[in-house]
Order: structure tokens, then C-alpha cells, then sequence
């Protein structure tokens, strides 16, 4: 009796699943015009999204997971404070990786904001869609790539505008942040293939953390500058120049994704040190913190 009784909440997420899933089949029982869908994988990260008014939706980052990425108890450690919200992580074979999955149903028009806990170093995508109950095609589709860390959070803006089919994405990144992506990149040696460049790369980094910590914006700025043009992209010319005489650019070792990430990563920086918005305040991503924000 035992055995049926512990099956008991496994049917009831597996019939959840399946009419979150197909309800569009069965005539759409929820009601619902179009859905803002959230994917990503387990265990190289976790994943919640907040609203305007602080409600989650996704893993609650407090909670313990297994190895493969699951809820150590099924049922009572995902969060669907936000309205409609329906959250899951989706594995029923038991072994990595767990598809997390977040369905906001008919979401408001607002900033959404991604929350990434890193579990171990990796590569992976944010898949975010926007899709309608009478259509079988998405209105909106797009892959974000981002690198992980153990216990590092990252964060990633969803401003969502369902009358015109738009999601606008930015990528919100700390003065930690290119350090712990370098760290990230190097730590998988099939993506990185010179210890030289991940050293010269981990030296800028940690240059422009201590930049911005400092409040040394320019500073931070001609770092940045000289980050991306070590990563293949030229900027104008620089005015710090560290260790030149190296192999003349570290990019030609580093394989994508892991090459685009870092651009991606340094751009969204440097655009925020551009428009004065790198204050730790308003971008802090805790380090070791294993509860929500």
C-alpha cells in the first residue's frame, strides 16, 4: 500500500505536465490566449523568474536538488507565486540533465527578470517562447547562451510585450561576472584550448572587477574595451594596453559557444558602464547564497 501511496504525487505532476502540455488539443481547458514560456537544463543551472511585484515562478533556490537536478521531494519545492504560473522540472527517466520548465499563462506586459544559480561549470541556453492556444507555430522564439558556476547567479531581463509579439532580452552582468564567465570557460578545456589565454583573459577580468568596485568607471571602461578586442571584437584604440605581446588575440583558442558568451557578456558591460547603470546595488548577484532574491 506504501509503494501506491508514493506514486500517488508522481501521477498527479505527470497529469499536470500533460495538461499544461496538451490542453490545446483537448480544447484548451485553462482558458488561456497565449503562453511566455522559460526552458533551460539541470544540473548546470536552476531557474526562477520574478515579476514587477517580487512573485517567482520556477525553482526555489533555497531547496535541495539531486544529481540530476530534481527536487529532492517532488511537489513542494518549485514556486507559482505568479499568477497563471505553472512550474515544473521535467525528467522521468531519473538522470541528468532535468528540463526546467516555467509557463506563465496570459502574462502581464512587464520586465520579467531570469534568475540563473549555477550548480557546477557549464555551457548552456535560456530558451524563451511566446506562443498562442489557436496557433501550432510560436509567435516569438529565441535562444540566450550563458556559462555557469557553482553557486553563482545570474540574471537576464524578459521585457515582454505580448500585443506585438516582441520579447526584448538583456543580459545583466556584475563587475563579477566576466571573471567568474572566464573561470567558467577555462574550467571546460575542450572550449578553451590555451592556458595562456586563459590567464591573460582571468588578468583583464579581474582588472575590471576591481575598476568597478572602485567606482572607476573609465578605467572599467578602457578594460572592458581591451577584454573585447582580446575576444575578436576591435573597439577604438586603447588606453590601457595589458601584455600585448602574447599571442595576438586570445579568441582564435576559445570554441562557441563559449566565445560568443564572453562577447555577449563584455558588450552588455560595457553598455551598462556607458549609461552609468554598473552600481552593485541595482546588479548585485550573490556568490555561496543558496536562497532567493
Amino acid at each position: 500500500m506504501k509503494k501506491y501511496i508514493k506514486l500517488i504525487p508522481m501521477v498527479l505532476i505527470a497529469g499536470g505536465w500533460i495538461l499544461a502540455h496538451y490542453g490545446l488539443a483537448w480544447g484548451n481547458p485553462f482558458g488561456w490566449t497565449y503562453e511566455l514560456r522559460l526552458d533551460t537544463f539541470t544540473p548546470s543551472a536552476l531557474m526562477y523568474v520574478e515579476d514587477p511585484e517580487g512573485r517567482k515562478a520556477g525553482a526555489d533556490f533555497s531547496k535541495p536538488v539531486n544529481s540530476a537536478g530534481e527536487p529532492t521531494k517532488l511537489g513542494i519545492q518549485w514556486l507559482q507565486e505568479i499568477p497563471h504560473s505553472f512550474a515544473e522540472p521535467d525528467n522521468f527517466s531519473g538522470t541528468p540533465p532535468t528540463d526546467w520548465i516555467i509557463n506563465l499563462y496570459d502574462a502581464s506586459p512587464a520586465t520579467y527578470t531570469v534568475y540563473l544559480k549555477g550548480l557546477q561549470y557549464g555551457t548552456d541556453d535560456l530558451q524563451v517562447l511566446l506562443y498562442y492556444s489557436n496557433s501550432a507555430s510560436n509567435a516569438f522564439s529565441t535562444q540566450v547562451p550563458y556559462l555557469t558556476a557553482p553557486n553563482v547567479i545570474r540574471k537576464i531581463l524578459l521585457d515582454f510585450k505580448p500585443s506585438i509579439d516582441q520579447i526584448n532580452i538583456t543580459r545583466v552582468v556584475s563587475s563579477s561576472d566576466l571573471l567568474n564567465d572566464v573561470q567558467a570557460a577555462c574550467a571546460q578545456s575542450f572550449f578553451v584550448r590555451s592556458d595562456r589565454a586563459c590567464r591573460h583573459l582571468k588578468l583583464e577580468a579581474k582588472l575590471i572587477e576591481i575598476a568597478l568596485n572602485h567606482h572607476r568607471e573609465e578605467e572599467a571602461e578602457h578594460l572592458v574595451r581591451n577584454f573585447l578586442w582580446s575576444l575578436g571584437i576591435r573597439k577604438e584604440s586603447h588606453f590601457f594596453d595589458i601584455d600585448r605581446d602574447h599571442e595576438e588575440r586570445d579568441y582564435t583558442s576559445i570554441k562557441q559557444p563559449v566565445l560568443s558568451v564572453l562577447q555577449q557578456d563584455a558588450q552588455a558591460l560595457l553598455a551598462q558602464i556607458e549609461q552609468g547603470e554598473t552600481s552593485e546595488s541595482k546588479h548585485n548577484h550573490s556568490q555561496g547564497d543558496n536562497g532567493n532574491h
